[in-house]
């Protein structure tokens, strides 16, 4: 109806303006700890599957800078499903681990609801595993600006069953990793793991791969939005 042709429009001027398929993340390029937000594999039907984690991310509380990294996000997400070819979703799995009342400026929250926007019928499922009663406040405040079609896809769970939560799409695979994943986030400090190092200091390949799944980054579809340069593990793979 003359809400989507709207919002088409919209998006078109958006893009247009933004150039959001030229996006970088200023704060990671510094430092990769900054944020914790990237595309880890793909589900069972093909959905492109996004991972953020509140802990591991320690300067989030810049909300222009969290939209940057949100739409590098959503911009090299969207490159990975046009040349994988076979589904145009994503799954947006929200771990609230190291959630605090910093974290509930509604603000974050809003705008990421409008950028959002400028991706229609992209999102599959939202998942918030371990939200707090903290973030009611944010999330009655989002639900304000997301239309009853997104706010259907969002589902709570809790980290201790995601398996029984997700197995029905999500495949072992990712089971497996989201599990090993979410309980070392659980464990580390931020400053003590490196999400975008598939090696240890010494050289040795890490037992989890906190990049992602096996076959996501051993795919052609892979591509790290951390800057080569910054990772160390890159300089074992040229010897």
């Amino acid at each position: 109806g003359i809400n989507a042709e709207y919002m088409g429009i919209n998006t078109i001027q958006w893009r247009a303006n933004s150039k959001p398929q030229l996006s970088v993340c200023n704060l990671c390029s510094v430092d990769p700890h900054s944020h914790c937000m990237r595309p880890v594999g793909f589900d069972n039907l093909g959905r492109i599957v996004i991972y953020s984690v509140f802990s591991q991310a320690t300067n989030r509380h810049d909300v222009a800078a969290n939209m940057e990294h949100l739409t590098l996000v959503l911009e090299e997400s969207s490159k990975m499903l046009s040349l994988k070819g076979d589904h145009d979703q994503w799954v947006l799995i929200i771990d609230f681990n190291g959630y605090t009342i910093k974290d509930s400026n509604p603000k974050t929250t809003i705008s990421s609801g409008h950028l959002m926007a400028h991706y229609p019928e992209r999102l599959g499922l939202c998942l918030f595993l371990d939200a707090p009663r903290l973030f009611s406040g944010a999330w009655l405040a989002v639900k304000q600006v997301l239309n009853e079609v997104t706010v259907a896809k969002v589902q709570f769970a809790q980290q201790s069953k995601i398996a029984q939560t997700c197995q029905s799409w999500a495949g072992n695979e990712l089971v497996e990793w989201l599990i090993e994943e979410t309980t070392e986030n659980r464990k580390y400090k931020a400053q003590e793991k490196c999400y975008w190092e598939w090696r240890n200091t010494d050289g040795s390949l890490k037992a989890h791969d906190p990049r992602g799944l096996k076959s996501f980054v051993s795919s052609p579809y892979y591509r790290s939005i951390i800057p080569p340069e910054r990772c160390y593990s890159n300089k074992w793979e040229s010897q």
